[in-house]
């Protein structure tokens, strides 16, 4: 497939689930309507110390961006699927927050202008839909301003070879960490997991920590790198709790997420 083939694969999926997850317990729209906070412990600590313009690419319906924008002064959201994006400015119109914007298009080639924001915040869930990860750090080096920051927070991709095995606590080995790039694969969705889909099959893309920092650091010059053990949302049936949006289990062979803040100098 080429990767216009896959992004059109992808976007079936997410433009299908968007509304499914605008009523799921696990994005608890109404609580981030009403004041609470979406951000995992992770995430509120990382981005602790920044302020300003932020670009939350990969937004989805946008709850987590809605809840950077009570923290920065400016917070645009930018997605792939315009369902996603119709239903992101809805929660927004809810909040009645004049500090957050949404757009619709492709992240290689984002409409705004170069050196717009201070920091772009990439988290939870993104890494697997891109396939070309240099050309998107570029991308968001360029619409960030000198000295502006990239905060990235998501799921480990050693822990991405392990899948959920019998019973659902198990972790699966299932992949190869060195293997291919791009998998295809059948997919319940991860909030609503009774669900019906219609589009289950999705492309993932799959990145080594070595080359998702390689990526960085050909264009940011590297703050810092943490490994946890803990995931913002409950993949296995005997995780626990462990702050806020926050799961981990008792006993993990791997790391299960990963930080990085890096700076455009």
């Amino acid at each position: 497939m080429s990767r216009s083939d896959e992004d059109v694969v992808n976007q079936l999926r997410w433009d299908e689930v968007a509304a499914l997850h605008l009523e799921s317990p696990f994005y608890a729209v109404s609580e981030v309507i009403s004041g609470e906070s979406s951000l995992s412990s992770i995430d509120s600590t990382l981005l602790a110390e920044f302020a300003g313009r932020c670009l939350h690419p990969m937004c989805h319906i946008g709850t987590d961006t809605v809840s950077l924008a009570r923290k920065f002064s400016k917070v645009v959201g930018f997605d792939y699927s315009e369902r996603a994006v119709r239903i992101a400015q809805r929660i927004s119109d809810r909040t009645e927050s004049p500090h957050c914007t949404f757009m619709v298009g492709d992240v290689t080639r984002i409409p705004v202008r170069s050196s717009s924001f201070d920091v772009v915040f990439l988290n939870w869930g993104s890494l697997v839909w891109i396939f070309d990860l240099p050309s998107v750090l570029r991308e968001l080096q360029r619409v960030m301003q000198p000295g502006g920051y990239l905060v990235l927070v998501d799921q480990h991709p050693a822990s991405l070879t392990f899948r959920r095995g019998d019973p659902p606590s198990a972790m699966a080995p299932t992949e190869h960490y060195f293997g291919d790039r791009k998998i295809a694969v059948e997919r319940k969705d991860y909030a609503e997991r009774t669900a019906p889909v219609r589009y289950r099959t999705v492309i993932e893309a799959r990145h080594t920590m070595a080359e998702i920092l390689g990526a960085v650091i050909a264009g940011f010059r590297l703050i810092e790198f943490k490994e946890y053990d803990s995931l913002s949302w409950q993949a296995y049936s005997d995780m626990m709790e462990s702050g806020h949006r926050l799961w981990k289990k008792e006993t993990c062979p791997v790391p299960l997420s990963f930080s990085i803040v890096a700076q455009r100098e």
